[in-house]
């Protein structure tokens, strides 16, 4: 609507202001280091299991050939 001239004037500023102060607060509220670390030990627990999983089944495949 705010691009639009003639219903950029039916816009009540004052709630659109609140919302954007929300907005901005919530956005500034946000630790990006935290999430940095986050996402990086989510990696780091996704990368072990499949590690644990492909060693579990190397065990079971030679134990399952004979050689364990």
């Amino acid at each position: 609507m705010a691009c639009n001239p003639k219903l950029a004037r039916q816009i009540d500023v004052a709630p659109v202001h609140t919302a954007f102060i929300k907005v901005i607060t919530h956005l500034n509220e946000i630790d990006v280091g935290k999430r940095r670390m986050d996402r990086l030990l989510g990696i780091a627990g996704t990368i072990a299991f499949n590690i644990l999983v492909i060693i579990v089944a190397f065990i079971v495949f030679l134990w399952w050939q004979g050689y364990v």
